[in-house]
């Protein structure tokens, strides 16, 4: 017995292919161009400078940032929230311009708890909750001798000049 594909069958194994090749690209692109970003907004804002980039290049021994941000704090202050995502996408394009030599560890302190204390150790200032929490939002790097150093708050009156805060702290 011949069977021949009807009009309903190709549509329905056309879509399941297109539907396969097009999850298998996106897996292979997100591999491949894992790194690569592109900055189209105006003022630059995710880019880093060629200064910056040619320091991040010649790190010679690594540095751990240990990124402190309590989860309660975009609740707390939702004014923050877009400033957290730039402070943090800032961070990523120290690591990717890093080529391995910053390693992130982004760090919830809940309250009463190990991490908590260790942001506290670090020096990263606690900001105050209306529920009388202390949320953190502040940076601590450290390399592999001796070298410690933190921003304490991340403060978005000084958004202008979070490039040259990061990298001050890596310097």
């Amino acid at each position: 017995m011949n069977k021949t594909f009807t009009t309903g069958r190709l549509v329905i194994l056309a879509a399941l292919l297109g539907a396969v090749i097009f999850g298998a690209v996106n897996l292979m692109a997100s591999n491949i161009l894992r790194g690569a970003r592109i900055d189209l907004t105006a003022q630059k804002l995710y880019s880093l400078s060629s200064g910056t980039q040619n320091m991040l290049g010649e790190i010679a021994e690594p540095i751990r940032f240990r990124f402190f941000m309590s989860s309660g704090l975009t609740r707390e202050a939702p004014q923050i929230a877009a400033f957290a995502s730039r402070v943090r996408a800032m961070l990523d394009s120290y690591v990717a311009a890093s080529k391995g030599k910053i390693i992130i560890e982004v760090i919830d302190p809940k309250p009463y708890s190990e991490e908590e204390d260790r942001a506290v150790a670090f020096g990263i200032s606690p900001i105050q909750s209306s529920t009388g929490d202390r949320l953190f939002f502040g940076l601590a790097a450290t390399n592999s001798t001796t070298g410690k150093a933190t921003i304490g708050s991340f403060s978005p009156e000084r958004e202008a000049f979070l490039e040259y805060d990061l990298t001050r702290l890596v310097a």
